[in-house]
């Protein structure tokens, strides 16, 4: 008798353990779930990086916890701007909980996490136009610019010397004795006209141009981008010719 009641005790012990290692394996719902609590915890914290991890701790347990995916929309909407991850986890609860209390106020949710989705896309689409359109203006002005320096180069450039052809005597077939060459009258070729200048006024900053110079250098230089050269052509109303900058020029930097 003694050995049966002893039997029933152990057996009512392991019954108990096994029972209760179940139920905290399955974690339980909504505020019996104890990664929902910690998530809880976390967000009061503003560790919404912490609370996130512990929700998905907390749907991994129980699936069909509705509250976690709400609170984690919130955050990825209010904290984030993750709206994509929001309105995930919006349907989610919003599957979950079909005729929940709150459904009016989830969907305004949902509504407004659309609505900062299609703002955002919007602004990155027209930041991205305004660069694409920047980008082939520069390179406008660094195709003209190329080209204007293979054109010095082509003036700078002495030109090909051919060899004077021998005399030929077109009667006896010999060929004839070249003529005396004249020395050419030695000319004094004029000197250059000194580049503009823009006459700065008292304070105004100045730069002397330098042999490979061009204004979208000069502005990098001094406006940490080659955009701004423009400003740079109003200071200088001498500046006619913005692509051809010559050595030696002093220009204004406003």
């Amino acid at each position: 008798m003694k050995t049966f009641w002893l039997f029933l005790l152990i057996s009512a012990l392991f019954t108990g353990l096994f029972t209760s290692c179940d139920s905290s394996s399955q974690g339980g719902t909504g505020d019996r779930n104890a990664y929902f609590k910690k998530g809880k915890e976390k967000f009061g914290l503003r560790d919404y990086a912490g609370a996130i991890e512990c929700f998905e701790k907390a749907l991994q347990q129980d699936p069909t916890l509705a509250k976690a995916h709400l609170e984690m929309a919130l955050i990825y909407d209010d904290q984030f701007k993750d709206h994509i991850s929001a309105i995930y986890h919006f349907r989610k609860y919003k599957a979950l909980k079909p005729d929940s209390d709150i459904s009016k106020m989830v969907d305004g949710y949902m509504a407004s996490a659309y609505r900062n989705l299609t703002a955002s896309i919007s602004t990155t689409f027209t930041s991205e136009k305004e660069e694409i359109q920047r980008l082939k203006l520069e390179n406008n002005l660094l195709r003209t610019e190329l080209a204007d320096l293979r054109r010095k180069y082509n003036e700078s450039a002495p030109p090909a010397q051919e060899p004077s052809p021998v005399a030929h005597d077109a009667l006896s077939g010999q060929e004839a004795a070249p003529a005396a060459q004249t020395a050419a009258p030695t000319t004094t070729s004029p000197t250059a006209a000194p580049p503009p200048t823009t006459i700065p006024a008292p304070g105004q900053r100045t730069y002397t141009v330098k042999p490979g110079d061009t204004l979208t250098r000069i502005s990098k230089k001094f406006y940490g981008n080659s955009s701004d050269w423009r400003k740079i052509v109003e200071a200088n109303p001498d500046l006619k010719d913005p692509h051809a900058l010559k050595a030696g020029q002093i220009i204004v930097i406003p």
